[in-house]
């Protein structure tokens, strides 16, 4: 709800009028008779109707501030806004393999694992996503489907960030089998701008369907992938793993291996390239920020924000008040308050 004056620039007529009644003591009539002695004259203005001859200035006053308030036209109301868009369905394929685990990423100068930059690096890509259906999808040996298309991105974020390293058997990566997954959740969709950004860190080793296949699957069903190759090649620091937990020495640190790590960029530049999309490569915390910014900003969604503004003059009710002044004063000044010519 909101109170306002929508010609307040006649508010300048307020202050005119104070000052044409403060001027008006200066300008005052001058006498018509003359008399030797003003005994008479005072004897008169001690009585008590005479003086309450100062309310007909001041209905006046009265008066001429409530038509003055009219003319400034108060309103009373209440604004709204209505947002219109058409989102973009978006599914997010993330790996979760054992690879995941390297250490060849840096936050506040320590190297982190390559999982705990992506929950964030993601985290703030969905946060901000306000209009779009967001779907997960992660893998490893195999899919898994952690979340259908949905604009509930609290309860998505809550979701993701529970995911860790062993939730699915994680000796092995099925990209194939990912990209599938995500496309079949998006070919039934009705939607113009149907994306899928997968983040992977090795190569498809795993799984029935080639990536290849998959990705000229996407390309029939108008799906665009995005896909990103995470991490470092070459010697990376991984924690020493038993039983899908990690070892840790007698200060209660990871206990840490050079491993090997490759990613197959070729599959991956393939597969977005078959479906119109983009690679990335990704190598530090930065990189793999400005990846999904650059994301963000080719698949737009479109919004259309319509202001709804609902008034309701109330210039009557001063205009009113002001003519009810205006007859009083007439009539106190015809008969209970009529003066001498």
């Amino acid at each position: 709800m909101y109170f306002r004056f929508q010609d307040p620039i006649f508010a300048i007529l307020v202050i005119i009028i104070v000052l044409v009644f403060w001027l008006r003591k200066f300008w005052g009539r001058h006498a018509s008779l003359r008399f030797s002695s003003n005994w008479a004259i005072n004897e008169i203005v001690k009585k008590r109707r005479s003086r309450l001859r100062v309310v007909l200035i001041l209905l006046r006053f009265l008066m001429l501030v409530c038509l003055t308030t009219a003319l400034m036209r108060p309103q009373i109301g209440r604004k709204w806004t209505e947002t219109k868009a058409e989102g973009i369905d978006i599914m997010l394929a993330i790996d979760l393999s054992g690879s995941m685990r390297a250490h060849d990423f840096e936050k506040d100068g320590k190297l982190v694992s390559r999982l705990e930059i992506v929950k964030e690096v993601v985290n703030d890509f969905i946060t901000q996503r306000i209009y779009d259906r967001i779907g997960l999808v992660i893998f490893a040996e195999e899919p898994f489907l952690v979340s259908p298309l949905t604009t509930h991105h609290d309860w998505l974020v809550e979701n993701f960030n529970r995911l860790e390293i062993g939730i699915v058997r994680p000796n092995s990566t099925a990209i194939g089998s990912a990209i599938g997954m995500a496309v079949n959740r998006l070919r039934h969709v009705e939607s113009e701008s149907r994306v899928m950004i997968l983040l992977t860190d090795g190569e498809n080793n795993a799984g029935k369907l080639p990536p290849i296949a998959a990705a000229e699957t996407a390309n029939a069903f108008q799906v665009k992938i995005y896909s990103i190759g995470v991490g470092k090649t070459g010697s990376v620091l991984m924690p020493r793993v038993r039983d899908n937990q990690v070892i840790t020495n007698e200060s209660g640190h990871s206990v840490m291996d050079w491993v090997e790590s490759d990613i197959d960029e070729f599959t991956l530049q393939e597969a977005a390239h078959i479906t119109g999309g983009k690679y990335f490569r990704a190598t530090r915390t930065e990189g793999l920020e400005l990846i999904y910014e650059e994301i963000d900003k080719m698949e737009k969604t479109e919004v259309e924000i319509v202001h709804y503004d609902n008034s309701t003059e109330l210039m009557f009710y001063p205009m009113l008040l002001g003519l009810i002044l205006l007859i009083l004063e007439i009539i106190l000044n015809r008969t209970f308050l009529h003066k001498i010519p």
